[in-house]
């Protein structure tokens, strides 16, 4: 019966023929290698035996330890996944396209990303049922929670996100309303199947010279039922604590006809207003689990500035 040296062996002889090379196959075979130490005798180190197999193979040296970083990376997350009920296909089966780059972006994101909206995710990256754009702007959405910390140096841990400090639970928590906005049904709005859906985040209405008062919309969704219908604007402030300013009610008032449905989306732990007076037209909601779940409906305001909104809509790249 063939040792697990010898099924190695004859796996890189070949892996060494054929052209088409899986980089999962791979990058399990490299995990393979360096475990069983099949390299010993073949090379000084295992870097040595793996840039030898490169050239061998005619990949760069990189691209093998990035499929070796993703391969070791995986098998966590397949254990952890597995754990919770979420079935995953061995290494070796991932669909094509469940890249290194995939896996990359969700190890950066089990840093910052709230677990039951991180599960999630993981389960669509480990399917194929999300496209790399869309790993990379929900990247992009919470990166800034981390503030620019990086890991630096050999052996350091990366940085992680205190749940204690109030900035970066505010920068999560509005990552995580943009991106379930994004891939969350749109029925949220009252229209189960909106003819136009837009996400747009940062959003700053124009404003006249002689205003003093600016402010600045944490997202923005645009929507309309059907084809000729009026667009409907929906104004979304991203509230971790809303409550911690009892007047916030009379604050928001002046933003209301910028739009026609203006929102406050809270942390998923709030039950209500906390007990504070909001005009009854504000709507809530809370991002959970990927899905938008509405705890109290907007009511329609005129929009008698929702011009200067779409102005500013103009000139905002959209965000989706």
């Amino acid at each position: 019966m063939p040792s697990v040296q010898d099924d190695l062996t004859h796996a890189i002889d070949l892996f060494s023929s054929v052209e088409e090379r899986p980089w999962s196959q791979l990058g399990s075979l490299l995990n393979q290698v360096e475990v069983t130490d099949h390299w010993h005798g073949k090379a000084s180190s295992f870097s040595d035996w793996l840039r030898s197999f490169a050239q061998t193979i005619g990949l760069g040296e990189a691209s093998l330890w990035r499929y070796l970083a993703s391969a070791r990376y995986y098998e966590k997350l397949q254990q952890t996944l597995n754990g919770r009920g979420v079935p995953c296909p061995p290494l070796k089966d991932l669909p094509a396209k469940v890249s290194p780059e995939s896996l990359e972006l969700l190890s950066k994101l089990e840093r910052v990303a709230p677990d039951e909206q991180l599960q999630v995710i993981a389960a669509r990256v480990v399917n194929g049922a999300i496209t790399r754009a869309e790993l990379r702007r929900t990247w992009e959405a919470f990166r800034p929670a981390l503030a620019g910390r990086t890991a630096r140096g050999k052996g350091v841990d990366a940085p992680t996100i205190d749940p204690y400090d109030t900035v970066q639970f505010q920068s999560v928590l509005e990552a995580q309303v943009i991106t379930t906005l994004s891939s969350a049904d749109p029925a949220w709005t009252g229209i189960i199947k909106p003819e136009c859906y837009e996400i747009f985040h940062n959003v700053q209405p124009e404003f006249a010279q002689s205003e003093r008062e600016r402010f600045e919309f944490d997202a923005v969704v645009v929507s309309r039922a059907k084809k000729f219908d009026q667009l409907d604007f929906h104004v979304i402030e991203i509230r971790g604590n809303h409550v911690a300013n009892p007047n916030v009610g009379a604050l928001l008032e002046s933003q209301f006809q910028y739009c026609h449905f203006f929102w406050l989306a809270l942390d998923a732990r709030s039950q209500g207003t906390g007990g504070h007076v909001l005009p009854d037209s504000v709507g809530l909601l809370v991002a959970k689990e990927g899905s938008i779940r509405v705890l109290r409906p907007a009511k329609r305001f005129l929009g008698e500035r929702t011009g200067e909104l779409a102005k500013g809509l103009l000139i905002k790249p959209k965000q989706h």
